[in-house]
């Protein structure tokens, strides 16, 4: 599954936007297995490490209006799992080293995670969650929509997907096995992995599998807004 150059693409966009300097760059190595969670009031764009820097390297950019004091860096640490609290900042560039697992929340902002090759949970208070990565995901938001690509074939149990007020729209490998459960208040749903679902009202279900008997499973609910679950197909 060649999901490397779509995800590389994405990131040089979102990598050119321009924004306030940062107020200082944190690094410090993390190992594989670790875990790392971010927890922020504004926008975040998590990548890989940049080209040139060690896979292991973490990086942490926090930025926001000039004259602002920023505080010391707050890394906290148990044993391989650390926390990163940045409320103050606006935006955060965050580089995340190989086989991290991230686990990040904004209150305020967009959330960006790309390429990234550890899992990822993902969520947005108020704006949009877009996910792109080889491996798997889990993401949601209050109110703001949320666009995940993952090119994982396997995952433990059931990763879930939502949002309160936005669109979910998931692309899955096409060649992966799973249970499905996919539900909307008050919208729609589309599907082109050939399920079929019922409606009520203004909400419509579906519930099946794809390729046949699976312990791993895809939630995905919405209350106000739309459902695609699209399959991601290797690049020709």
């Amino acid at each position: 599954m060649r999901i490397a150059p779509l995800l590389l693409l994405a990131a040089g966009l979102a990598a050119c936007s321009s924004g306030p300097p940062p107020y200082y760059s944190f690094t410090q190595d993390l190992a594989p297995r670790s875990t790392l969670k971010i927890r922020t009031t504004g926008s975040i764009e998590a990548f890989k490490p940049a080209i040139g820097q060690a896979p292991t390297l973490l990086t942490l950019q926090p930025s926001g209006p000039a004259g602002v004091a920023a505080p010391t860096p707050m890394l906290a640490r148990a044993g391989n799992a650390y926390t990163y609290d940045v409320t103050y900042a606006r935006a955060l560039l965050a580089r995340i080293p190989d086989g991290v697992a991230l686990d990040v929340a904004s209150a305020n902002g967009d959330v960006d995670v790309t390429d990234i090759t550890g899992p990822v949970v993902a969520y947005g208070a108020n704006g949009a969650v877009r996910v792109m990565v080889p491996g798997y995901a889990q993401a949601a938001a209050g109110t703001g929509n949320v666009t995940v690509y993952m090119g994982a074939t396997a995952w433990p149990g059931t990763l879930k997907f939502s949002s309160r007020r936005g669109d979910v729209e998931v692309w899955i490998n096409a060649t992966a096995h799973f249970n499905v459960r996919m539900h909307t208040d008050r919208g729609t749903i589309f599907t082109d992995f050939g399920l079929t679902g019922t409606s009520k009202g203004q909400s419509e279900t579906i519930v099946g599998t794809v390729g046949g008997r699976s312990a791993q499973g895809i939630d995905i609910e919405v209350a106000d807004g739309s459902v695609r679950l699209l399959q991601l197909k290797p690049q020709v």
